[in-house]
């Protein structure tokens, strides 16, 4: 026996039988187009053969040895190579245009789910019975539990536990129909009362974790912001904080300055007196140096000339001119007299106390600007309060410009959390919870009797509440009508005419009344708006000037830092030198040793 296969294109038939010869064939006349004997007849010959997609190969295995042949074309036309190379390509598209269209409808297909009734029959020889007199789950015809397959046994205990379950629940929606006298708790359904306590006491132990957790974590956040405050915030006698211009993009900041330590006092405090006790000496041996010959008037001469020579050199000498901007340089050494090493520590010293003096000099005027901001932001305020009720008369829906301080400005704002802030909800607790709904109620209740009172309410509504007619309420004033206006005219008799003419007269002077009130709120909403205009742009000069001032302040303060980085170079230097000596001199010293 034999059997055919067709190549892909359909222009090629291939044929086979046990003597192991292939035969192909065209299609189209049947000719036969090439032979090969693949496999022996003593191997069974051929068992089975295929073309690829694009043509080129056949695969033939053998019946016996499992032998596999593969088959590749020596002669044969392009053209057919291409007709076949063009059928696979557009074979394989239409392979993957059916796969695409046949996931498009399985995902749009349900989710399997688990069928316990169509899985038991596939399992026909047990046969279940459920007895609900007894709640006993029994099987029929059933094999034991040993000759029971795997599936077998889940599937029983599935249907066993179904059934208590829906029992359960029909025992619990019957227990919520019932009077609340006769409802049972939820605990009293529960079967396995030790297992319940066991996940209760699990549950238990997990919640008192996870609290003592976050108790711990909260403490060490505490404790970490606590340390942070005490060394950055509480410790600063200047915090750091800024002003910025109302109108412009300019910012004037303060010096940050903390606290000097005791250490630092008392080693300031011991140089003073140091310099003290130095000044002291030096007059006196100023004096000694004097010589009694000396006439009075040359020593007036001489005195005049050394107090013009030390006005006008001081600065030179001292090199400083802190002086001008709260610092005291009475107390440095002069330039010309620094040479020893504790002269110099000395004078390191007390350029740091003037840097100190000059920062809070500046702090000192940055405080009395920044208590002006603060006052102007309040009127601000306070004339925005007019102008909102002037435009809430007028009607006109117009944005106020409201300034506010920043927390670059106000940077206590940073430490103090608001409200707002907080996304998540407030946790209460029973009582907490117990005490916010008093409030509320005794809140409505208040609403309530206010809401009652005979006298406020009839004074609302004829009066808005005041006892006075208020002058803002001339705009929302209106003469009525007479009540014969619907008439024709022609009918009118004179009485009504002449009421018609009083009524034209009183709104006419109503309507003057009320343009002269629009124009006087107007005038007053241009005055309040020119006003808050000038003040602010008034201190945005005087912060620009502050500014202009802290630059100068700046080169004072580098003024003094560079001396102090010269003479800790200067330090170092004599150290280093020191040092080389030691060296040099312990080296001559070792070799006179040697000799």
């Amino acid at each position: 026996s034999g059997f055919l296969c067709l190549s892909p294109n359909g222009q090629w038939l291939a044929s086979a039988a046990k003597d192991g010869v292939l035969f192909i064939y065209h299609t189209s006349t049947m000719d036969i187009f090439a032979q090969k004997h693949c496999h022996s007849y003593q191997g069974g010959g051929i068992r089975s053969m295929v073309f690829s997609l694009d043509g080129k190969f056949i695969l033939v295995n053998s019946e016996n040895d499992g032998v596999l042949v593969c088959l590749k074309w020596k002669k044969i036309k392009e053209v057919e190579v291409k007709e076949a190379a063009f059928h696979w390509q557009s074979l394989l598209a239409v392979l993957n245009k059916s796969s695409s269209n046949e996931n498009v409808v399985l995902e749009s297909m349900a989710e399997w789910q688990f069928d316990p009734e169509s899985t038991l029959e596939s399992v026909p020889e047990e046969k279940f019975k459920v007895t609900e007199e007894d709640g006993n789950v029994t099987s029929l015809h059933s094999a034991s539990t040993n000759d029971m397959t795997w599936i077998g046994q889940k599937i029983k205990k599935f249907l066993f536990l179904n059934f208590f379950k829906k029992q359960i629940e029909k025992m619990i929606h019957e227990n919520e129909q019932v009077p609340d006298i006769e409802k049972l708790e939820l605990q009293e359904f529960s079967l396995d009362t030790e297992e319940e306590k066991r996940v209760q006491a699990e549950a238990e132990q997990e919640v008192s974790r996870v609290r003592k957790k976050i108790e711990m974590e909260n403490l060490a956040n505490q404790y970490l912001q606590d340390v942070i405050k005490r060394e950055c915030w509480d410790s600063m006698c200047a915090k750091g904080r800024s002003l910025k211009c109302f109108h412009m993009a300019h910012e004037v900041k303060n010096y940050p300055l903390k606290e000097r330590s005791q250490e630092e006092l008392e080693t300031l405090e011991k140089v003073l007196q140091l310099k003290k006790i130095e000044t002291a000496d030096l007059k006196v041996q100023k004096k000694n140096l004097e010589t009694e010959s000396e006439t009075l008037s040359s020593k007036e001469e001489r005195e005049k000339v050394e107090v013009t020579t030390d006005d006008s050199a001081s600065y030179c000498l001292i090199g400083s001119l802190s002086s001008q901007y709260g610092g005291d340089t009475s107390i440095l050494y002069h330039q010309w007299d620094l040479h020893t090493r504790e002269q110099k520590v000395n004078q390191i010293v007390l350029l740091k106390d003037i840097i100190y003096k000059v920062k809070t000099a500046f702090n000192k005027e940055f405080d009395i600007v920044a208590q002006q901001k603060e006052r102007e932001v309040a009127q601000v305020k306070e004339r925005n309060l007019r102008i909102r009720e002037i435009l809430a008369h007028l009607d006109l829906q117009v944005e106020v410009w409201e300034p506010a301080l920043t927390n670059e400005e106000i940077p206590e704002q940073a430490l103090t959390v608001r409200d707002s802030e907080i996304k998540v909800e407030k946790y209460l607790t029973e009582q907490e919870r117990e005490k916010a709904e008093m409030l509320a109620k005794l809140e409505l209740e208040r609403h309530l009797a206010d809401t009652d009172n005979d006298r406020l309410r009839a004074l609302n509504d004829m009066m808005g509440g005041v006892l006075e007619l208020k002058k803002e309420d001339i705009l929302k004033m209106d003469i009525p009508p007479p009540p014969f206006i619907s008439k024709p005219e022609d009918v009118w008799n004179d009485e009504e005419k002449k009421i018609f003419r009083e009524y034209e007269k009183k709104v006419k002077e109503l309507n003057e009344e009320k343009e002269k009130y629009r124009r006087t709120l107007e005038n007053e909403l241009k005055r309040l708006e020119a006003s808050i205009q000038e003040t602010t742009q008034n201190f945005d000069e005087i912060l620009c000037r502050l500014s202009e001032r802290k630059v100068t302040f700046e080169m004072v303060i580098y003024q003094e830092e560079l001396k102090i980085v010269n003479l800790t170079y200067a330090l170092l230097l004599d150290e280093e030198l020191d040092t080389r000596e030691a060296g040099l001199r312990n080296f001559l010293v070792k070799k006179e040793k040697e000799k």
